[in-house]
């Protein structure tokens, strides 16, 4: 899949000096976007001889950006679900699409976290073997 990384575009009418200042949403996908390219980054590097040495680094790298990714899932999850229960009427027409998406939410959330688990156990395993992979 091809992915565009970049930003999207200011509003019109905006200046190039507000640019600087994107609005939270604006922000969250510049980020996102940045996430992407270095995914798709790392993934082109490893693929180079040698790139093994660098295994401890990247993997410790991993670990925590799969745990702020989780964090930020979570965090968007409650964003969601606050925007979406205003208003609240009596007739809650919104009630299953909430729950699914605070499900589908919560889910992505929890493997991201078992995937930063992972990598912390993946770097504990690399631990007795790493003087041959970084020679």
């Amino acid at each position: 899949m091809i992915a565009s990384t970049d930003p999207p575009r200011a509003a019109a009418g905006r200046d190039e000096a507000s640019s600087d200042h994107l609005d939270p949403a604006h922000a969250l996908y510049h980020h996102a976007a940045g996430v992407l390219a270095s995914a798709q980054a790392v993934d082109a590097a490893s693929h180079a001889a040698g790139a093994v040495a660098a295994v401890a680094p990247t993997l410790a790298c991993l670990d925590t950006g799969l745990a702020a990714l989780a964090a930020a899932t979570e965090r968007l999850r409650a964003q969601a679900l606050t925007r979406l229960a205003e208003p609240l009427f009596e007739a809650d027409e919104r009630r299953r699409e909430r729950a699914e998406l605070s499900a589908s939410f919560e889910r992505l959330a929890g493997v991201l976290a078992q995937a930063s688990i992972a990598a912390e156990q993946a770097l504990a395993a690399t631990d007795p073997v790493l003087d041959e992979l970084t020679v």
